[in-house]
């Protein structure tokens, strides 16, 4: 069953420094003379904003290796011995490090990093956690980034969950440089604390899996369940070319969107001129809401993305339609919460025009297909011309093309022919109670489809 993961603004209406259904286990390097000074003391408070505590559980690694199992009894943040254990604990190589910052307590807890792929067991998780919920605050580090791993649960019973993040070096990611920087589903950058929120399984491993460096540094586990955001009504993902960085991401407050004008843009970044790392589970949906769809595959023919540049525009429809990742994307969905709803495609290309075939094939019945010719910068670039719907035709250069009309619970999306076409954007937006126009009729329709699918904080798309 997928479970929920919580942001940050959900975590403040609830967040207590006082709780004391919480348990902290924090990885200490065993190399040389750190593990003196990067143990907590009993009264040190450290964590996360809402999730401060004290009587942090050290685990000392062998060396450079993970710690000795099982550490049983891991005491609460009030100091109560609790039936938590640590029961397995493996890396793939001995090479945890430490990013020797010492200056306070949330420091030293980022400090120390498990890396080489570490994968953490937790067991006997008793009923004041699994009877409630539970939520489980992953802390992150590493020196040499920035690079991007999946980090996955994994429970005994039915609790799976993974978020895709992206750790810095010391400068991006230690504490006394930047606090915390929370990965709350967007992909922005650099991140050093990621909180999964509404498990209950009595057993769950964390696992940190992809570049080597990447190392888990601390978990906690909060007993009680977040209260659900409002369900949205679009799920936006935006290409983000990992070999310029990350300057087209979108912040989670920032508005872009032809079909639909929303926040929360799920910022997908490539593995440099590559496709991102899929799956990309828990897509967020525009009020910030996890959602069950997925993107559980992403290729390219071969990796040749690019970046059209934004043309001086600070707008986010700019960065929306600048990154796109081009040589016949495929990327598939699947799990989709919205029983009937349309596909907007945002491409772009700097070399065009070139005509391509853009298709939808659904997992039940949904197939349809569209002849696209995308133009070079000056023909379709968001700062000089907005967005051009493509009309059917195939005549003549755009940058969006709208499917309506589609109710299978998962598809993939295929851009095939010309090579320098690529896709910038894709949104998934809720159409369940409204019957929505073909593109030809899509403007004088605009203003009814949003009163039905979108909240008063929305505005209609850009002319």
């Amino acid at each position: 069953m997928k479970r929920a993961i919580c942001t940050l603004a959900t975590l403040l209406l609830w967040a207590s420094a006082a709780h004391a259904d919480i348990v902290g286990w924090n990885f200490v390097t065993g190399f040389g003379g750190w593990p003196t000074t990067y143990n907590l003391g009993p009264a040190e408070v450290a964590g996360f904003t809402g999730f401060e505590q004290a009587n942090w559980n050290n685990h000392v690694g062998a060396g450079q290796g993970p710690a000795p199992v099982p550490l049983n009894d891991l005491l609460d943040a009030g100091g109560a011995s609790t039936t938590i254990d640590v029961t397995a604990f493996t890396l793939t190589a001995n090479n945890s490090w430490n990013m020797q910052d010492s200056a306070t307590p949330n420091a030293r807890l980022v400090s120390d990093f498990a890396d080489q792929q570490p994968s953490i067991t937790f067991s006997n998780i008793g009923a004041p956690y699994t009877d409630s919920g539970y939520r489980v605050v992953v802390y992150y580090s590493n020196n040499e980034g920035p690079t991007q791993s999946t980090l996955s649960i994994t429970g005994s019973a039915d609790d799976a969950l993974s978020r895709q993040i992206i750790t810095g070096n010391t400068a991006q990611v230690s504490y006394s440089n930047v606090g915390w920087v929370e990965e709350a589903g967007f992909l922005a950058g650099p991140t050093n604390v990621t909180v999964f929120d509404a498990l209950n399984d009595p057993e769950f491993t964390v696992a940190l899996t992809g570049p080597a460096n990447n190392g888990i540094s601390a978990v906690q586990i909060v007993s009680g369940v977040a209260p659900p955001l409002p369900e949205g009504n679009a799920i936006g993902v935006n290409y983000v070319n990992g070999f310029f960085g990350s300057a087209s991401a979108l912040s989670p407050d920032e508005s872009a969107g032809f079909l639909l004008v929303q926040e929360k843009w799920n910022n997908a970044q490539g593995q440099g001129q590559g496709p991102p790392n899929a799956p990309l589970n828990n897509l967020l949906d525009d009020n910030g809401n996890p959602s069950t769809a997925d993107i559980t595959a992403w290729t390219l023919s071969s990796n040749n993305s690019w970046r059209v540049d934004t043309g001086g525009s600070t707008d986010p429809n700019a960065k929306l339609n600048s990154d796109f990742n081009d040589r016949e994307p495929s990327i598939t969905f699947d799990e989709i919460p919205f029983d009937e709803y349309s596909v907007a495609v945002h491409y772009n290309n700097n070399e065009g025009p070139s005509t391509s075939t853009l298709t939808i094939d659904g997992v039940v019945d949904d197939s349809v297909s569209r002849l696209i010719t995308s133009g070079n910068t000056g023909n379709t670039r968001w700062a000089e011309n907005g967005y051009i719907e493509e009309d059917g035709t195939g005549v003549g250069p755009s940058n969006v093309t709208v499917f309506t009309g589609l109710n299978d619970p998962g598809f993939t999306l295929n851009l095939t022919g010309a090579n320098n076409n690529g896709i910038t954007a894709i949104q998934i937006v809720n159409t369940a109670t409204a019957a929505v126009p073909e593109p030809a009729t899509w403007l004088l329709a605009t203003i009814g489809l949003l009163a039905l699918v979108a909240l008063g904080r929305r505005r209609r798309r850009p002319a």
